[in-house]
């Protein structure tokens, strides 16, 4: 809806005034972000539409991921205000009001207020509720799993045994159908999985605290001899099994947080993607520290600044991401 050339992303009906809004929602969406005047925008914006008697509340994507319960918490206030507002100047009819709510602020802002009629009376002051659309994590994310020590353990045993190799060393050289072994069931497990992260499972496999050059270019071999027979993929910087579409990206559990080195740059892109998505016209700043708490990264270090940003680059390059004077935006790039 808008008026006077000016959109607002949702409005809530006042629940004793059909066809009148008590309240105009935005959400700092791409519109917001691509206008270079925003300062002077915004004071126009508010000029214009408090003389046509809107009333306004904005919800800021950052404090929406940042701050969810509070920044629903302020809207609730603000709505509740609105509708106990009389719009004729006497007493209105309490009603209750739900506004449907989504997961985040542009799917808030497609969202639709529903007034329904509740039991007049004249002492009761209207309530707001919030009717959750998706009250889960995001359809893009998931808890990382991974391939529990005792299953390699095991699955290594079983391995050599069936090779008449019991008690065989991983430095070994005819080791490399066991490691072959224990590398695929990571790859199944954790794919896609970093070449870093196979070389600690595949040492965890056989016991050993450490991996050194001698392991990892064997690991590294094998690898490459999968890899050559179809048995694995190579993605990038990391190993994933055949005809796996990489759609979900993976957030820390409470028992294990990987480095950034750890996280396939496939996944780092994916979340990047979906961010800004979600949140167009976020500027890069907050979109890594987005992402850095996505991960579980407490603290934007040079390290980890490094990687997303290369990944952003990337993203831009290929036209997947649009880096505008308001910030990122999804591009037109496949």
């Amino acid at each position: 809806m808008g008026v006077a050339g000016f959109r607002i992303d949702m409005a809530v009906r006042h629940p004793a005034a059909p066809g009148s809004y008590a309240l105009g929602i935005e959400c700092d969406g791409a519109m917001y972000h691509s206008s270079r005047a925003a300062r002077d925008r915004d004071r126009l914006r508010e000029s214009v539409l408090s003389d046509l008697g809107w009333k306004l509340h904005r919800i800021w994507g950052t404090d929406w991921h940042r701050s969810r319960r509070d920044a629903m918490a302020r809207l609730r206030a603000a709505v509740e205000a609105a509708c106990a507002q009389d719009p004729h100047g006497s007493r209105p009819e309490p009603e209750h009001v739900a506004v449907m709510v989504e997961e985040t602020p542009q799917a808030l802002a497609d969202a639709v207020p529903v007034a329904t009629a509740a039991a007049p009376s004249a002492a009761t002051a209207p309530t707001v509720t919030f009717v959750p659309v998706d009250d889960g994590p995001a359809q893009w994310s998931r808890p990382y799993q991974e391939a529990e020590d005792i299953e390699l353990v095991k699955l290594r045993i079983a391995s050599a045994s069936r090779r008449n190799r019991r008690g065989i060393e991983l430095q070994d050289p005819d080791a490399g159908g066991v490691v072959g072994d224990v590398a695929r069931c990571v790859i199944e497990v954790e794919g896609p999985v970093t070449e870093e992260l196979i070389f600690t499972r595949v040492r965890s496999a056989w016991g050993l605290a450490r991996s050194g050059q001698v392991i990892q270019d064997r690991v590294r071999r094998v690898l490459r001899k999968l890899v050559t027979k179809g048995e694995i993929l190579r993605v990038g910087d990391a190993y994933d099994r055949p005809g796996h579409e990489v759609e979900v990206a993976r957030t820390p559990t409470s028992r294990f947080t990987r480095k950034v080195t750890q996280v396939p740059s496939v996944e780092r892109q994916l979340t990047l993607r979906s961010v800004v998505e979600e949140s167009p016209g976020v500027q890069r700043a907050e979109l890594l520290r987005e992402v850095a708490r996505f991960f579980g990264w407490a603290r934007l270090a040079s390290d980890i600044r490094d990687a997303l940003t290369e990944d952003i680059d990337d993203l831009v390059a290929q036209g997947t991401l649009d880096e505008t004077d308001g910030g990122l935006l999804p591009g037109d790039g496949d």
